[in-house]
């Protein structure tokens, strides 16, 4: 829509309007035409000078590869940059015979510099330079110093009626650019209108196109027929940081690890409170289930034989020779989150926006270390978030500040055995820690033929699961104490393809995992590593 304006806004100054409107770009052709066989050429010289009120005409040559003229296309033409009350007779010409397609450039009254751009069908675009002045032209010798490290072209630009602080100066390409070839030290310009204060930009293009390095000297002013030297100081920019990484956090907690493994050991003493409970709490368990149902008969006897024939110490050693029991699966519970909450690494996506925001967004994570690792997938709404701020920093570096990552410990844990579950077929983690104690496979009660494997199954899976909910509250009550990681520090930044941009970043960041109500969060350092995905 913008470009139908901008073409009928145009198309009135070409009717004779005398106070048209300075426009920005004006062309009535497609901007980024993918470059084909066909090519465009300028006739005669690229650099136009007119006077105020003189006009000139601009003529192409459109070719086939072979270098035979194309006659009757069309070729558009357009204004870009400041062209102020300049106007083009017409914004599209037809070639002729010999492939010339020609257009007359009126200039106006205003002082101004700026292109005229030629484009095709198949071809890419071409650009004549244009001045317009009252007060002559002059000549601008530019020299770029640059002692830098990093690898690109050495561009010089030259901005009309501007400053190194206005926008354009920092966007866009420039009124006027020329790139300095291998063996020369300094670029010129030539046939820019006095009358002007100009901005000179020296920089360093990346193979992408982006800038690299950059200087700027402003307050430049020509004389008519002199040719007046300016030398702009080149300086490296630092790497760009914003957009989205593939990033892996990785730390280790033995502190937490151990105090976790400590209350695990300690729960499991308690609640086993002496040699051959796992076996009485069955039978206790049992009993229960028989009185609640009336099977007196099965009760009496069941009630006998433990008071009168050591049945639980007996079933007890039953239990340890077969290897199985409620004790035996919290031994293999406190063994597997001993193994798998020390060391943990995240991965995931790591947002950082222009302003320096960071948004780290962790969908998997692996818990433990060497061959003894579980690794947790986490959907959308478990997914671990973070936030913090990124600070550029020298060149190369750039600073982390306040970066706090939600890594709750009682979560953490749930999903290790919520994985471990799955992965074992379980869809409950109870009915896992069940499976570690062999539920399935206790022995029969020695001598006494009254419960069976379906019996002896349900009496083990609920002490088991009135231990795993012991557990469970445990973790609840510590999970307060370790909730967010908090870290800070310096992130180096690695650039492969001689652009501006970061590709890769790696840090080492110091802080703490803990909460606000922690009274002893553990100290960490926690490694970072990661891969530009896409920028945002």
């Amino acid at each position: 829509m913008l470009r139908f304006v901008l073409a009928a806004v145009l198309a009135a100054a070409v009717a004779g309007c005398s106070d048209a409107p300075a426009l920005p770009s004006m062309d009535g052709g497609v901007e980024d035409a993918a470059p084909t066989s066909r090519s465009l050429a300028l006739e005669g010289a690229r650099e136009r000078t007119l006077m105020v009120g003189e006009s000139t005409e601009l003529t192409v040559r459109y070719l086939e590869a072979s270098g035979q003229p194309i006659v009757g296309a069309p070729v558009r033409f357009g204004l870009e940059g400041r062209a102020h009350d300049s106007t083009l007779a017409a914004l599209e010409a037809r070639t002729d015979a010999s492939g010339r397609a020609s257009v007359t450039l009126a200039a106006g009254t205003e002082v101004a510099t700026f292109r005229v751009r030629a484009s095709a069908d198949d071809a890419d675009p071409v650009s004549f330079d244009v001045a317009v002045s009252d007060l002559g032209f002059g000549e601008l010798e530019v020299t770029p110093r640059y002692e830098g490290q990093r690898s690109g072209t050495i561009v010089a630009a030259v901005f009309a009626d501007a400053s190194c602080d206005d926008a354009r100066v920092m966007d866009e390409r420039g009124d006027r650019v020329r790139l300095r070839g291998p063996d020369d030290e300094h670029v010129r310009f030539v046939g820019l209108p006095v009358g002007l204060r100009y901005a000179v930009v020296g920089r360093v293009e990346g193979t992408s196109g982006s800038v690299v390095a950059r200087g700027c000297v402003d307050g430049v002013e020509l004389e008519a027929e002199r040719r007046i030297s300016v030398e702009v100081t080149v300086e490296d920019l630092p790497y760009a940081t914003d957009g989205t990484f593939d990033v892996v956090v990785a730390l280790e907690a033995p502190e937490t690890n151990d105090r976790l493994g400590r209350d695990l050991v300690g729960l499991t003493a308690a609640y086993f409170d002496e040699d051959g409970a796992d076996a009485t709490r069955m039978l206790d368990a049992i009993e229960a289930r028989w009185r609640a149902a009336g099977e007196v008969a099965a009760l009496g006897l069941l009630t006998e034989a433990r008071a009168t024939d050591a049945l639980d110490a007996r079933w007890s050693a039953a239990l340890a020779d077969a290897g199985v029991g409620p004790e035996v699966g919290a031994e293999a519970l406190t063994e597997l989150l001993g193994s798998r909450l020390g060391a943990f690494s995240l991965r995931g996506v790591w947002r950082v926006s222009r302003e320096g925001a960071i948004v780290y967004r962790a969908t998997s994570i692996r818990a433990g270390a060497g061959d003894e690792v579980t690794d947790v997938t986490l959907s959308e709404r478990s997914a671990l978030e973070g936030r913090g701020t990124l600070h550029p920093g020298d060149d190369d570096e750039a600073w982390v500040e306040d970066l706090r990552i939600a890594l709750p410990l009682d979560r953490l844990a749930n999903q290790v055995l919520s994985a471990e579950a799955s992965a074992a077929g379980h869809t409950r983690r109870d009915a896992y820690v069940s499976a570690l104690a062999g539920c399935a496979a206790i022995p029969p009660l020695p001598d006494l033929d009254l419960c069976d494997a379906e019996c002896r199954a349900a009496a083990c899976h609920e002490v088991t699961r009135a231990y795993f909910a012991a557990v469970d509250l445990h973790l609840l009550a510590i999970g307060p104490a370790r909730q967010v990681l908090a870290v800070a520090g310096l992130v180096e930044l690695l650039e492969d393809d001689g652009d501006r941009e970061a590709d890769r970043i790696r840090a080492t960041l110091e802080g703490t995992w803990g909460s606000e109500l922690a009274a002893s969060p553990e100290a960490v350092e926690l490694t970072l590593e990661g891969d530009r995905v896409d920028l945002l």
